[in-house]
């Protein structure tokens, strides 16, 4: 399967992001784009999740998943209200908040929650990542988290590590293809770790300013 990843575009996804995917579209045809959070520029603004909704469904790949971030506050009312969900949401948008989605037999599993970090949204207190983790499939194949495990494409411009420890220790424990993440602006990049491919597509550097591009993902059979 093959995958365009991207995240952290911060309400400045049109422009130059749009090429970029435009091109990817163009030389190698994924199936599946994946967002994994911090796509609004003001975190409580409706009309910015719509407006990101309309134009991340017009995107010229047959699957989207979508994952908040910590910036889209908004969206933590989504997490258990079916009804809004139903909504505000367009049809064949997997938005994807501690939950599963299985496309073409791949098996995803995406989540908003990163470590505590003032007030922003989607926050996990304490010890609380030890058994949000813990709720992650088995048999999962494409894990999709707002932020990085602790040690993994992960530090600072100060070069401290930021990820979580627990998100790590869970990586450990299951078999997963790939891990897809942002949050971090200045740890873009792609990496193999030992049996999986760790990916933050982080579109922004740390002045917010749009400087690096979607990353295509390779998802093998097992």
């Amino acid at each position: 399967m093959k995958i365009v990843h991207l995240s952290d575009t911060h309400g400045f996804h049109e422009g130059q992001c749009e090429i970029w995917l435009k091109e990817i579209a163009e030389e190698h045809q994924p199936s599946v784009v994946i967002h994994s959070g911090d796509f609004m520029q003001h975190p409580m603004k409706y009309q910015d999740a719509e407006d990101f909704f309309k134009w991340f469904m017009e995107l010229p790949f047959e699957h989207k998943i979508l994952v908040p971030g910590n910036h889209d506050k908004w969206c933590e009312q989504l997490e258990n209200d079916d009804d809004l969900r139903h909504a505000v949401l367009p049809d064949r948008l997997h938005l994807l908040i501690n939950e599963s989605v299985e496309i073409e037999g791949v098996k995803f599993w995406g989540s908003p929650y990163t470590p505590e970090f003032f007030d922003w949204g989607f926050q996990l207190y304490g010890t609380e990542g030890y058994d949000l983790w813990n709720e992650i499939p088995e048999n999962t194949d494409v894990l999709i988290t707002h932020g990085p495990s602790m040690g993994v494409l992960d530090k600072l411009p100060t070069n401290e590590s930021v990820g979580c420890p627990f998100l790590a220790q869970r990586i450990d424990e299951l078999d997963i293809k790939a891990h897809l993440f942002g949050h971090i602006h200045d740890a873009y990049g792609m990496t193999s770790e030992d049996y999986y491919i760790a990916v933050n597509s982080s579109l922004l550097d740390e002045n917010y300013k749009v400087q690096n591009k979607p990353q295509l993902v390779l998802v093998k059979d097992k």
